[in-house]
């Protein structure tokens, strides 16, 4: 059984279909219902797997909540179970720019700072109980949150990679057991060989927008 988080859209929906894929029973977890039974009832049809749609929103009170308290509750509660069994695995989505910082977006960024500090931690106190955790680290994601920034595909310095690429290359390293995925042969040179003020300053021209709509999306 595998339990996804932010499964109607974008990464979590692709997570979805290639567990399903697997013959793996997923339980699907997010603030929209309605969407997650229509997901999991074409789940079942396509694959013939059972699911289960909990509608609940994980990041109330905020953001800060979303990104530390609900994956500190969700690691530990799935964690353990997992170490009773002696095997299964964890993967937690941080980000690219968790690594380095995101003008305009300080403080989502550091909020998945705090996921991928977690998960490195987990990665070898779980590995001892027979439990692989990855953290995923997504660059520019063909996502519906592509949109709602106003970002443009055609005029990112990175294409942007398909949502099922992304999480092909977190599977593999979580049955691999790597600490870290970076998916996209050029995202991963990006995080090694540009410079993270550099990096800091092209992220700020494609995300310049007004401070009131950079307030709001934090």
């Amino acid at each position: 059984m595998g339990s996804l988080t932010g499964a109607p859209s974008g990464i979590g929906r692709e997570f979805a279909h290639q567990l399903a894929d697997a013959g793996i029973n997923v339980v699907l977890v997010a603030r929209r219902l309605a969407m997650l039974q229509d997901l999991g009832a074409a789940l079942t049809r396509g694959y013939g797997i059972d699911y289960r749609a909990v509608g609940v929103d994980l990041s109330e009170p905020g953001m800060l909540t979303l990104n530390t308290a609900a994956h500190l509750g969700l690691s530990h509660h799935f964690g353990e179970r997992l170490a009773r069994r002696g095997r299964g695995g964890i993967v937690l989505v941080s980000a690219l720019g968790a690594i380095h910082g995101v003008p305009d977006m300080a403080h989502t960024a550091a909020t998945k700072a705090y996921v991928a500090s977690l998960g490195a931690g987990l990665h070898v106190e779980l590995a001892k109980r027979g439990v692989h955790v990855t953290v995923l680290h997504p660059g520019p994601t063909r996502t519906p949150v592509m949109t709602e920034l106003g970002l443009d595909p055609g005029k990112m310095p990175i294409p942007p990679m398909a949502p099922h690429d992304c999480v092909s290359e977190a599977l593999r390293a979580l049955e691999r057991n790597r600490a870290r995925c970076i998916p996209g042969r050029i995202n991963r040179m990006s995080a090694a060989l540009v410079p993270s003020a550099l990096t800091r300053s092209m992220m700020a021209r494609m995300l310049s927008r007004p401070a009131s709509v950079n307030t709001a999306a934090q």
